[in-house]
């Protein structure tokens, strides 16, 4: 089981390292998923914890929020959902349409 589940950080890892946060969404809920389920596992079955899931829990726990975000942000930033750019074309040397910012 550990072995599996460094694979798991190595290819997050690698996946966030290309910014490939829509890549990284689906692998890091189900291990948010299975994280949690070890966890239920821990405290109803066995009735002790282990530190280093409990760290693992808390570690996929902030990856899977981060890929959320950023997931969101750059579906937003591609012009997929959001608002409509507030400025006019005119205002941008003559481009037909306003450039989306791109967020860092």
């Amino acid at each position: 089981m550990a072995v599996i589940g460094i694979a798991g950080y190595l290819l997050l890892g690698v996946l966030a390292f290309w910014k490939a946060y829509p890549w990284m969404l689906p692998l890091v809920t189900g291990a948010f998923a299975f994280a949690v389920h070890l966890a239920d596992i821990e405290s109803m079955v066995l009735g002790v914890w282990c530190i280093y899931c409990v760290i693992s829990l808390g570690v996929i726990t902030l990856m899977t929020v981060l890929a959320i975000g950023q997931s969101h942000r750059r579906f937003d930033v591609a012009g997929a959902i959001g608002p409509i750019h507030p400025r006019s074309a005119s205002t941008l040397s003559g481009a037909a349409f306003p450039a989306i910012p791109r967020r860092h």
